[in-house]
């Protein structure tokens, strides 16, 4: 008996492993909390607790039928019985009993989530059989004793979730929207349950009849169908779950995609992967910034100084290559999440609050798949076509921060916002980090890296603070310019004492700033011979700080390349610089290819053979598609410096969409008078590469022009701009022409422009130089301010009805051309050079995706259905909403969060001050507002005209009141 005690210890039923396997499967899930809490749990615990539940309800009138549970409860006990020959069944059924006590108690609390937990509970007691009943079936045949295991991992499975749901901080936020998710699963493990249910009630039924025959000659035909009968439920339960989990993952990635749309905002990775990048050749570079005292505390004390960490210093400290150290140092901290995000001042889209917030969303939803429902549940409730309300980004990003996971939040250039932003983030999240401090310390920690702006440094005052000084990259520095002197000693073979000299030189004159060394060093190695490198190192030539850096590199580019080279590089570089939006470089080749004496797009004889970067060397940098100045310091060069002629470029920007859009391929696809062959032919040439920037920004450029024209009065001034002055009246004159019947109808609807609507004094004396031009200015400059003036949903539109044809007939025909997959790959070659890889646009003007795109049709038809919203923002050329509100409500909130101007704020105290005060004289014959003085009517008067007169001398935006243009110039301190 002993030995056979022995033995049975020794080799234990595989029934009773496989339930003590799924036990210690659903104990590696929990808490140490959790696992005490459950331990011993009884069913006499469970009642007590249902009794505590009713009881409270009792007194709040609140009773919620707690008698629906019963046959769960009933069920479950009868499951404990059978198993209980089996060693440690009651610790089995302790982890059922304590999840369900658990989730009765913390639902409780709410109504609506104790009653769904009810619903659950009863439908799994309808489900499950009372299993004492057949007892003799599992004592009998203990192949049936797997169907219980199969009984008790359904259960487990719908416990864990549940309790990892019920035991988050916001839980209620997140109930209804989770458990909508859990549904599917659910519905699969109450299928699960009537198979086991059925399998049991047949087996009985059969074993009953086999027990009221004479004889049990069929006993093992009985056991072998038995067999088979477990072995079809395995297949069909694995069949099912296949079925179940591909149909889930498919729900998944649908929903995914939706909300990674709705989200939006810019992909962060790509800067982090270009500045990673930076390293390749230096990757011991920047590591000393991890055990600094100040940051090594941030990243790896439990409980830091502070949760919020600023490091700030001057430009071009290469603070962003510091920043990716330091993200992929948190990103390998075992059970941390970390988010991060690159401000670019080359890319207005990125540099408000909300394009941060959107930026981090984008991330954290591939931190936590289950909350995927949550934020599905936000952009229905929400159904903008991207998400557009800030106090909708901060309450997902609050919700996401409450995890139980440590999160690292790293903010870099911020200084790169403007300063109203950067209050609005910085004071969200460290309120945020205040609130969540107070309950898990440090639990969220956010970095800011900028430049030492003083609002920041207000607005962080209770943050730990970390200049970074010359001495602190001083040795990186060092270890960079020797890579690059081991580099211009390979190529010209330079004496170990001029080496030594000018290694030494360098790394003195850069002050800490990398981009100095960096542009020093790549200004000397691209010089061709070694007497020319001689040149740049005398005293007169070697540049002492980095605007002298800059110098050097445009001497170099005009010296080296031919003039033809050179012509294009400067037009390219002001191109960038003076861009509405961030071209593409197939975009900038399609402009280069563009013939305005021909009236054609020539890619073959006109295109740059010279990709940019041999161009424009270590000005520039290419993201993607995207090209960019290569630092915000270069723009402020450029703009500062008189290498690039930027009124010119004004001018011929304007007056290139002008061109362009006059040509015979818009206007007969217009008119709808080409054949498809033929349009097809000028597809497949890359006649339509400039489209998307030119339809939408052709008013821009014309409005900046207009700006800019004041400036013409003097005529010394005017000579030196007469060449581009007279190609853009000419371009004004036939663009006129090309699309006469819809201006000429717009004409006929203004019937004649208001005061303070026509061409200012200045422009006319410029115009008057060139014979017939006011009138064609002057039908322009009607229809874009008109077109400014009437509804988002119209200003959201191709203003021109011929043009707006056209670039319909031709998307369709590109769209039509992508899906055909027949298509010769030569052809499919030529589609995506000359118009990207997402061919599916948008048709609203100004949406992200009217010239970023989609890759299919069905996102990009998904996307336009919910453009059409009832409210739209009123302000014009407002980005931030270019989808409309569902709601009159969303659009107030954004009109108070963004364009809430001093006038509408002075209303807001109506009751303080008196409307009109005795002295403001001065009335709005449009609005009938009235101003103390005329000149501040004046103002006001051009915003009803749309008119921008005062323009930013270093970056060219214009504004309407003369002191917002110098407060905003006021913003231009030297940044990174």
């Amino acid at each position: 008996m002993a030995n056979s005690a022995q033995n049975t210890q020794a080799t234990p039923d595989p029934f009773h492993t496989a339930l003590n396997e799924l036990l210690v499967k659903f104990k590696n899930r929990l808490t140490a909390r959790e696992l005490q809490r459950f331990k011993g749990t009884t069913l006499e615990d469970v009642k007590a607790t249902l009794a505590d539940i009713e009881k409270r309800q009792d007194t709040q009138r609140e009773l919620r039928n707690l008698t629906r549970i019963r046959g769960f409860l009933d069920a479950m006990d009868q499951f404990g019985k059978v198993i209980e020959v089996f060693p440690n069944s009651s610790n089995m059924v302790a982890f059922v009993w304590g999840p369900l006590k658990f989730l009765l108690q913390t639902s409780s609390t709410w109504a609506s989530s104790l009653d769904r937990i009810l619903d659950a509970y009863e439908q799994i007691g309808e489900a499950l059989p009372l299993l004492t009943q057949y007892k003799s079936l599992f004592e009998q045949h203990p192949e049936m004793q797997r169907v219980l295991v199969l009984i008790y991992k359904d259960i487990l499975e719908f416990h864990a979730p549940a309790i990892r749901f019920f035991d988050h901080p916001v839980w209620r936020q997140l109930f209804r929207s989770i458990w909508n998710d859990f549904k599917a699963n659910f519905d699969g493990i109450l299928q699960n349950f009537g198979r086991h249910r059925r399998l049991i009630e047949s087996q009985f039924a059969l074993l009953q009849a086999r027990q009221h025959e004479a004889d049990r000659i069929d006993t093992e035909t009985h056991r072998a169908h038995l067999k088979s009968e477990l072995s079809s439920l395995s297949r069909e339960l694995h069949s099912a779950q296949r079925l179940l989990e591909r149909a889930e993952e498919e729900r998944k990635r649908e929903r995914l995609s939706s909300i990674k749309e709705w989200i939006g905002g810019s992909n962060p990775g790509v800067i982090h992967a270009e500045m990673l990048k930076v390293r390749d050749d230096y990757s011991e570079t920047g590591n000393w910034i991890k055990s600094s005292s100040e940051v090594s505390c941030w990243l790896n004390d439990d409980i830091p100084r502070s949760s919020t960490l600023w490091m700030h210093g001057m430009p071009g400290a290469g603070k962003s290559v510091l920043a990716s150290i330091i993200i992929e140092a948190c990103r390998k901290q075992e059970n941390h999440r970390t988010a991060y995000y690159y401000c670019r001042s080359d890319d207005i889209n990125t540099l408000s609050s909300l394009a941060i917030l959107k930026g981090i969303l984008i991330q954290q939803l591939a931190w936590y798949p289950h909350l995927a429902s949550y934020f599905q549940e936000q952009r229905q409730q929400k159904p903008e076509v991207t998400l557009n309300m800030e106090s909708t980004a901060r309450q997902i990003f609050e919700t996401i921060a409450w995890e139980s996971d440590r999160q690292y939040i790293i903010i870099d250039g911020l200084d790169e916002c403007e300063k109203e932003d950067r209050k609005m983030i910085i004071s969200f999240l460290t309120s945020l980090i205040t609130k969540i401090d107070a309950k898990i310390p440090s639990k969220l920690r956010l970095l800011i890296i900028s430049q030492t702006e003083p609002d920041i440094r207000r607005l962080v005052e209770r943050a730990r603070e970390f200049e970074l000084k010359a001495n602190h990259n001083a040795q990186d520095i060092g270890s960079f310019v020797h890579t690059w002197m081991a580099r211009l000693n390979n190529k010209f073979g330079l004496p170990e004492v001029t080496v030594t000299a000018l290694e030494q030189r360098t790394c003195s004159l850069a002050k800490g700033q990398f981009l100095f060394a960096k542009l020093v060093m790549e200004n000397l190695f691209s010089q061709p011979t070694r007497d020319e490198l001689y040149d740049e190192l005398e005293e007169t030539n070697f540049p002492k700080e980095l605007s002298q850096a800059y110098d050097r590199i445009f001497e170099r580019m005009k010296r080296d390349l031919s003039k033809k080279e050179w012509k294009v590089a400067i037009r390219l570089l002001g191109w960038i610089t003076c861009a509405e939006r961030t071209l593409k470089w197939r975009e900038m080749q399609a402009a280069l290819s563009i013939s305005p004496d021909q009236g054609v797009v020539d890619f073959d004889g006109r295109q740059a053979r010279e990709h940019i970067h041999n161009l424009c060397g270590a000005l520039v940098s290419v993201n993607g598609e995207r090209v960019m100045l290569v630092h915000a310091t270069a723009k402020w060069h450029i703009l500062k410096s008189s290498r690039i002629d930027i009124t010119d470029i004004e001018f011929q920007l304007a007056t290139l969409c002008l061109q362009y859009l006059c040509f015979q391929c818009f206007n007969v696809v217009g008119n709808n008078t080409v054949p498809q062959w033929e349009l097809h032919s000028s597809i497949l040439d890359g006649s339509f590469g400039f489209m998307d920037y030119a339809i939408p920004k052709w008013m821009g450029h014309f409005d900046r022009v207009y700006s800019k024209a004041s400036y013409l009065s003097d005529p010394s001034q005017f000579e030196q701009h007469e060449l581009v002055m007279q190609a853009l009246c000419e371009a004004a004159h036939d663009f006129c022409i090309t699309y006469s019947g819809d201006l000429d109808l717009h004409r006929a609807e203004t019937n004649k422009l208001q005061e303070g609507e026509n061409l200012s004094k200045q422009f006319q004396q410029v115009l008057d130089q060139f014979e017939d031009s006011e009138p064609s200015f002057r039908s322009l400059w009607s229809h874009m301010v008109e077109h400014r003036q009437q509804s988002f949903v119209k200003r959201n539109e191709v203003s021109l009805n011929q043009l707006k044809v056209a670039m319909d007939t031709i998307r369709s025909n590109i769209e039509e051309m992508s899906n055909n997959r027949s298509l010769a790959r030569e052809t499919r070659e030529k589609l995506e050079k000359f118009y990207g890889s997402r061919p599916f646009k948008c048709p609203k003007t100004t949406c992200f995706y009217f010239h970023e795109g989609f890759l299919d049709k069905k996102t990009r038809d998904h996307h336009v259905q919910r453009h059409d919203r009832p409210h739209h923002c009123a302000v014009p050329d407002c980005t931030v909403a270019e989808a409309g509100f569902a709601t009159k409500k969303l659009l107030d909130q954004h009109t108070e969060n963004f364009h809430l101007d001093p006038e509408v704020k002075a209303g807001m105290f109506k009751d303080i001050k008196p409307e009109k005060p005795s002295h403001a004289k001065f009335d709005c014959g449009k609005c009938g507002k009235s101003f103390v003085r005329r000149s501040i009517l004046k103002d006001h008067e051009l915003t009803h005209a749309g008119l921008r007169p005062h323009e930013c001398s270093r970056c060219g935006k214009a504004f309407t009141r003369k002191s917002d243009c110098t407060r905003h110039e006021k913003n231009h301190d030297i940044r990174r």
